[in-house]
């Protein structure tokens, strides 16, 4: 983490001693949160597509009567939607 040497301040009254305190420049801190913030989101990214190829791998194709109810469902050229990620839902299209 840089220090900016041209912020240092001594104060004798509240260090005895004559030591100084070297303040923290923002415009040097700041780039380097913005920066780890990016990389930990790069990260979460990475390792859930990891998990969904994965998953993919290990998936199974729909039995066909569960296709069949599908087919059933939705009009022909129309699309479901699946919202959710713990509880997840279909949304039927009229």
């Amino acid at each position: 983490m840089a220090l900016a040497d041209e912020h240092s301040i001594s104060n004798p009254g509240v260090f005895p001693d004559g030591s100084s305190v070297t303040l923290l420049d923002a415009s040097l801190t700041l780039p380097h949160v913005i920066i780890t913030g990016s990389l930990i989101s790069l990260l979460w990214l990475a390792l859930g597509l990891r998990q969904v190829r994965r998953l993919r791998a290990q998936a199974k194709p729909a039995p066909e009567e569960l296709v069949g109810l599908l087919n059933q469902l939705t009009p022909a050229g129309k699309q479901v939607l699946q919202l959710g990620i713990v509880e997840n839902c279909l949304l039927l299209p009229r």
